[in-house]
């Protein structure tokens, strides 16, 4: 009978603290071995408390959510930017002039017209505003979904109406081509990586989605004319489109093509909304959002913001706004700045050179550390006069975090940087083309900056404490004369 004691009850604990936490079951398993259990015995329990750490794990993961992989070390180019800060917030990038008018015609001029032109656009070209969703599958960049629509456009010009194919569409064309050239500036487009764009088919019939040929609905009389093999892949894109749930207006903003949560476009920025940062336009009654999805029960496939149908017979004459996506490269970020409502952002640009540079008079070469009293300036000097800005950010560690304690920018040739803590920090200079909507800027020179504190001196004894203290030693070397 006590032999069976011996092994139930270690049994009986193991099970109760596995249920109570995963780090219960590691205990558990110890105990197991501890009390005298076989080898196969204590090997199960090791296995089943790795396994409910594993599983606490995941569920902690989902709960903390995406998150960023990335961060910025003592060094980088973006140390102490705070893309966490950045999340769901929005900032400025390229320049387009935005549609601010589309009219809803009746009847459609021709039978090619699946959808309406937009008749007006803004009369200069604005900065565009983006939201910045996150970063997908821990690809390493931040992804940024335009706020507003910026144009109105169809997936094709022609009466292809069941042609499915993003690869080949013109808005692939036109998005990569003619706007990625356009809007932004050469300092924009270095900084947008490349990224691989996946298309999906949903077949309503199977319930499930497509991987093989598809044949459209409309088309099932004639399947050679109407069939595409799904999935596609759109290799090395800077700009893409959104894609959306069938029959639902759901948005997705991963060029993944993946059924996530986490990748959902939710709230207003689903909206479909004619206005750029600095007027709002248009209701946006008339007009919907275009995805890279097929959509077999809509024309071109195009994507519908809302359940709402304009039609002219059986086709739909509604115009579809672009809301187009890109990717940023988060290392290429000097700085960013909070104004107003939106972010702007320094990138890396390899085209401005950072003169020679002395701190307080002494030549400064990189990786140096430079050391000063807490009480004095640090004045920044180029050896010769340039043509761009001088700029700094002076970054250090807080709570396990890079933070930027001061940043600035003075003329071309001198900026001062102000009085500082004691403590180490990271300082970073560059030379900088202050251009709206995104300022360019140099590889910065890193050095390592030292505050430190100056010591109090001392101050010499009175006379008077001193002849006390000699009359005292003296008393006391009396006293052990005494007694010898």
């Amino acid at each position: 009978m006590t032999c069976v004691y011996k092994w139930i009850i270690p049994a009986l604990c193991f099970l109760l603290l596995l249920f109570v936490s995963p780090a219960g079951a590691l205990a558990a398993a110890a105990e197991a071995v501890a009390t005298g259990a076989t080898a196969a015995e204590a090997t199960a329990a090791e296995a089943t408390a790795a396994g409910a750490a594993a599983t606490a794990d995941a569920v902690a993961a989902a709960e903390e959510g995406t998150g960023l992989s990335f961060s910025a070390g003592i060094g980088e180019v973006n140390d102490g930017v705070d893309f966490i800060g950045l999340l769901d917030n929005l900032i400025l990038m390229g320049k387009y002039k935005h549609v601010s008018s589309v009219t809803f015609l009746r009847p459609r001029p021709t039978a090619s017209s699946w959808t309406q032109p937009p008749t007006a656009y803004e009369e200069k070209a604005e900065a565009i505003l983006w939201r910045v969703m996150g970063e997908e599958e821990e690809d390493g960049a931040l992804t940024l979904l335009s706020e507003y629509v910026i144009d109105s456009r169809r997936f094709h010009s022609t009466d292809r109406w069941l042609d499915y194919n993003y690869l080949k569409s013109e808005i692939r064309a036109w998005l990569n081509g003619p706007f990625l050239q356009n809007a932004f500036s050469a300092v924009e487009y270095r900084a947008l990586l490349e990224t691989n764009v996946v298309q999906k088919m949903w077949d309503p019939e199977k319930n499930d989605w497509v991987s093989g040929s598809f044949t459209a609905l409309w088309g099932r009389a004639n399947p050679s004319e109407h069939t595409t093999v799904f999935p596609k892949i759109a290799r090395h894109d800077k700009v893409y489109l959104p894609w959306r749930e069938y029959a639902s207006t759901v948005f997705h903003w991963d060029a993944g093509n993946l059924s996530s949560e986490a990748y959902r476009i939710s709230g207003e920025a689903a909206q479909v909304r004619l206005r750029n940062q600095m007027t709002e336009t248009d209701t946006g009654n008339d007009i919907r959002a275009l995805s890279r999805s097929p959509m077999p029960e809509s024309s071109n496939h195009i994507l519908p913001a809302s359940d709402t149908v304009y039609s002219d017979g059986n086709y739909t004459v509604s115009s579809y706004g672009i809301r187009p996506i890109i990717k940023l490269d988060p290392a290429r970020v000097l700085y960013a700045e909070k104004q107003e409502e939106h972010f702007c952002f320094t990138l890396l640009d390899e085209e401005i050179a950072l003169l020679p540079i002395a701190a307080n008079g002494k030549a400064v070469a990189p990786g140096d550390r430079l050391s000063l009293l807490d009480k004095k300036n640090l004045i920044i000097e180029t050896l010769a006069p340039g043509r761009q800005t001088l700029a700094y950010k002076v970054v250090r560690d807080k709570d396990g975090a890079r933070e930027i304690v001061a940043h600035g920018a003075g003329a071309a040739d001198k900026v001062t940087i102000p009085l500082l803590k004691q403590g180490d920090y990271a300082l970073y200079i560059w030379a900088q083309n202050d251009e709206a909507p995104v300022a360019g800027g140099s590889y910065p020179l890193f050095c390592r900056l030292s505050i430190y504190t100056e010591p109090l001196k001392r101050s010499k004894p009175e006379t008077g404490t001193a002849s006390i203290t000699q009359s005292m030693g003296a008393a006391l070397l009396g006293r052990k004369d005494d007694r010898s």
